[in-house]
């Protein structure tokens, strides 16, 4: 126990019979209210911040996929100009795909070859990267696929996808 006692933060080991386990309670407490609270981090400019806006591209692909970076770099455009034009984004997509974080597929429609990118994981949207309050990115998603569905080339996209998926 005394090697818990020097690599432990919460030291030193609590000690107190198991039928009566109740006694040692306020110490617990104590030690559990010592734990720092969790808390988002807010961004007022994804552009001060590579690491943000690489998540940020991650959850937005996650609203819009299958997404070309044409497409990617299309929203950000209209999401934030000034970000669009100074950041990397091409960049940043090939980080997140390295990172196992979004996958690309090779989709060929006709003679055509595209790369699409899409969310690794399929709960992607129910945890994204940045949470806001209000924001639900479920519905934009389901809001974006209805349009998808109303364009011939884009349902075959997604017929494509479906398959590779």
């Amino acid at each position: 126990m005394r090697w818990i006692d020097r690599e432990s933060d919460f030291k030193p080991a609590i000690y107190g019979p198991l039928a009566r386990i109740l006694e040692t309670v306020e110490e617990v407490e104590e030690r559990i209210a010592r734990i720092p609270k969790s808390r988002s981090v807010g961004m007022s400019d994804l552009g001060s911040s590579p690491k943000h806006l690489l998540f940020f591209l991650c959850d937005l692909i996650a609203v819009i996929y299958p997404a070309t970076p044409d497409m990617i770099k299309y929203y950000v455009g209209r999401i934030a100009p000034k970000l669009a034009k100074e950041a990397k984004v091409d960049t940043l997509i090939g980080l997140a795909e390295a990172m196992g974080l979004i996958r690309a597929h090779g989709i060929t429609i006709g003679e055509q070859k595209q790369v699409y990118f899409s969310p690794m994981a399929h709960d992607a949207l129910e945890r994204p990267f940045h949470a806001s309050p209000g924001l639900d990115l479920q519905s934009q998603r389901a809001a974006h696929v209805s349009v998808l569905l109303s364009i011939d080339q884009a349902k075959r996209v997604l017929d494509q996808l479906k398959k590779a998926l």
